[in-house]
């Protein structure tokens, strides 16, 4: 029997869903251990050995986007696969036995916490593909996303469609993709949509005996209503549990809204489907990168109108791919950034410049010829911006003019300089002074 790994003493087997799970100490501190069962472990081969390594990064990276995204401490493979997690005390499915269900009011806190940590997945192209209640831990009451795709692997169960998700959430694209398409980030939704169902009611929207009556109840039959809920919740609900992703809410940044604001109509419905024409299994980040592809130049609602996603949502993920403009809603590609930048060099290479004829020559605005003077380096005094090149042949410009004309005092040849390299006498103090030519 393993009594410890990596350093982290095994306490005591809190989990057995396919993998195990078990309370560790490390230097006084709790941690949970994900190890799989030994009868998995003999199966294992050198491809799940890489799919684990690639999901335990992925998460690893995630959770740092994100306080509520279980925390990865450290992975490894020594003595076997293990992921050492933050200690959560229960889930949400321990909450569900013991309460039954919950308020509408308690439903919204953890959703909207929820729906951020995913948005921030789906953001970085992350789908998650089996939102349950066992997998909303739950930390000193703060809920937490856990189990990004490890389960799966350590479990080494799949079916013919490669699903190995809950029976009970699973979304009719995971049963039948030959009918409805392949699993991408609205599948998250649907699942989204059958947790708030079983948080509200205490049951989840379709049962059955048999797992294959549970799937023909999932394709062809609706939800029994909700009786005890608001209009606007229940509205939220059935959006996200359509039998066609492409006729559910489009997005996380659409239901977290509607949470938000307790009301549907302010959505608007016309940016609720993507046209797109890209394969169904590109995330947002996907269809916006292929969008902006080419564009040197562009605004947030261009981009919102080519993708049919909403503007908020475009923001976030041009945040990651683009150079974002002081002017509200406009980018460059960085291809574009590097071409100004280039630009600004040799406009300031001979001389000085103010910062409205840059901005002017490069056709941009005043803030962003800032930005692109700090980024190579050059100086901004009095709003002339000056390279360390160009301040150097103003410092030579003087030297040579002290010493061929010692007639001429110092004031003079301050004007004589400012003039040659088209900046003021302030600009030309504050570098000699700088060089220490001359002194205060």
């Amino acid at each position: 029997m393993i009594t410890g790994i990596a350093g982290y003493h095994l306490i005591k087997l809190i989990g057995t869903n396919g993998s195990e799970v078990w309370l560790a100490k490390k230097n006084g501190k709790q941690y949970a251990v994900k190890i799989p069962k030994m009868n998995v472990l003999k199966t294992f081969t050198r491809k799940d050995i890489e799919e684990f390594l690639e999901k335990a990064e992925a998460w690893e990276k995630l959770c740092e986007k994100h306080e509520n995204i279980v925390k990865i401490y450290e992975y490894g493979l020594k003595p076997l696969p293990y992921i050492v997690m933050e200690y959560c005390e229960t889930n949400l499915r321990e909450v569900l036995r013991e309460k039954g269900n919950l308020s509408v009011k308690e439903v919204k806190n953890i959703a909207i916490k929820i729906l951020e940590a995913l948005n921030i997945a789906h953001h970085h192209g992350v789908v998650h593909r089996d939102i349950k209640p066992e997998n909303i831990l739950l930390h000193e009451g703060e809920p937490r996303i856990g189990d990004w795709g490890i389960a799966k692997i350590l479990l080494k169960t799949t079916t013919k469609t490669g699903y190995a998700g809950t029976p009970i959430y699973s979304a009719p694209e995971q049963l039948n993709p030959k009918e409805y398409g392949e699993v991408d980030w609205r599948t998250d939704i649907w699942q989204i949509g059958c947790l708030l169902y079983e948080m509200l009611t205490g049951k989840p929207p379709f049962q059955a005996e048999y797992p294959g009556q549970l799937a023909i109840k999932i394709l062809t039959e609706e939800t029994e209503p909700i009786t005890t809920a608001p209009q606007w919740i229940k509205e939220i609900i059935l959006g996200c549990l359509r039998k066609r992703k492409e006729e559910r809410w489009q997005s996380t940044d659409i239901i977290l809204k509607m949470l938000k604001t307790e009301n549907v109509e302010k959505i608007e419905r016309k940016k609720e489907t993507i046209t797109f024409r890209t394969p169904s299994i590109l995330p947002p980040i996907e269809i916006v990168k292929r969008t902006i592809k080419g564009l040197k130049k562009f605004t947030t609602s261009e981009i919102a109108t080519k993708t049919n996603l909403l503007e908020e949502n475009v923001e976030k993920i041009l945040e990651l791919l683009a150079i974002k403009s002081s002017k509200k809603g406009i980018w460059y590609s960085e291809d574009c950034w590097e071409e100004l930048k280039q630009t600004a060099k040799t406009i300031l290479e001979k001389k000085t410049c103010k910062i409205s004829n840059l901005a002017s020559a490069l056709g941009i605005a005043e803030e962003d010829a800032k930005k692109i003077a700090k980024e190579i380096s050059a100086q901004i005094i009095d709003n002339d911006i000056i390279t360390e090149n160009t301040a150097r042949k103003i410092i030579g410009f003087v030297e040579k003019a002290w010493r061929k004309k010692s007639h001429m005092d110092i004031e003079t040849i301050i004007e004589t300089s400012a003039a040659a390299f088209g900046t003021n006498k302030n600009t030309i103090v504050y570098i000699l002074s700088k060089s220490m030519l001359i002194k205060d």
